[in-house]
């Protein structure tokens, strides 16, 4: 998340601006970021192990009280219901941010609906809306 939140948002700025339907950011690089940034640590890809590493030991644990299908049924009931809301909000928040700054919204109805039943890339085009609402779930 912090590489998200932080890394991606002063070094892509250009990327991000057209994600989030806000104008690019010009300012100076702050000094904590290269404080924080090392070049030897890539902060998302050792959270998403962290994440992976945690996930081997919590679900194995799970699967002791459920059977194959009542993990399923309660996984998808846990996680499903938080996805849609992290969608909804992602979309709100480009709607809003569409207007305010009176750009182009990056993303349509057809998109977030794709992306709502799980289906976005067997139907969706691809691109930067894509990604932007991946990484909006995984924040959620």
């Amino acid at each position: 998340m912090v590489a998200h939140l932080a890394g991606v948002f002063w070094s892509e700025r250009t990327m991000v601006g057209a994600a989030t339907a806000t104008p690019i950011q010009s300012e100076p690089i702050p000094a904590f970021f290269f404080t924080i940034f090392h070049p030897w640590l890539n902060y998302g890809p050792f959270g998403v192990a962290v994440f992976f590493l945690i996930s081997g030991l919590v679900i194995p644990i799970s699967l002791s009280n459920h059977t194959c299908r009542t993990f399923l049924l309660a996984r998808g009931l846990r996680i499903y219901p938080t996805y849609c809301l992290g969608l909804f909000l992602s979309f709100a928040a480009l709607a809003l941010n569409s207007v305010q700054w009176r750009l182009p919204m990056p993303m349509n109805g057809k998109t977030a609906m794709l992306n709502s039943l799980l289906i976005f890339d067997m139907f969706g085009d691809g691109g930067m809306s894509k990604h932007f609402l991946l990484r909006s779930v995984v924040i959620a």
